[in-house]
């Protein structure tokens, strides 16, 4: 069911499923990579949790390349949104 709404577009349910293979569940191998592919599509959206991860996982190099620029930006995003 949460990929259907994935597929819909709903930004809460990217992030979900981007939350779940960040720490494994749900019959899901955990997968920093498809966290931030999940993370992504939500934070392009606008959520702000999303912006928070993807932050999180710049900050860390956690399925991406380590980069405290886009960390920053990723930051800010959420930031500006309170």
């Amino acid at each position: 069911m949460i990929r259907s709404r994935v597929d819909a577009g709903c930004a809460w349910a990217s992030f979900l499923l981007g939350s779940l293979y960040e720490h494994g569940g749900q019959g899901l191998e955990q997968s920093c990579t498809q966290a931030v592919h999940y993370f992504q599509r939500s934070a392009d959206q606008g959520h702000v949790l999303a912006q928070v991860n993807l932050g999180k996982c710049y900050h860390e190099g956690n399925g991406v390349n380590r980069s405290h620029v886009q960390a920053a930006h990723y930051f800010k995003l959420a930031a500006d949104q309170g």
